[in-house]
């Protein structure tokens, strides 16, 4: 599977509400996460916030949420910061 197919899959599978959060892993979280209780808690506010989906983001500590629509990571990006995260909405670029 060439990684543009990969991506395509993994937008249309958000988007249309079939995405399998089980397939979706990062194997250092368990190593780091005991360490970082704020990306820890950053984690569990993506969810309280509407979140599909949330997880640490390559080696950490940063954490990213999956939303439903740009609107809902937007309001979350917004209220986190409000509580002094720096957070950023953001989408998928493709070429």
């Amino acid at each position: 599977v060439k990684s543009g197919d990969a991506l395509d899959e993994l937008l249309a599978a958000i988007k249309n509400g079939t995405l399998q959060v089980s397939g979706l892993y990062n194997i250092f979280e368990d190593a780091v996460l005991p360490g970082c209780p704020g990306a820890v808690g950053i984690k569990a506010r993506l969810k309280e916030l509407g979140a599909k989906y949330a997880m640490m983001s390559g080696s950490g500590p940063s954490v990213f949420g999956i939303f439903d629509t740009a609107s809902d990571a937007e309001n979350a990006a917004a209220t986190l910061r409000a509580e002094g995260v720096v957070a950023h909405a953001a989408k998928s670029v493709k070429k």
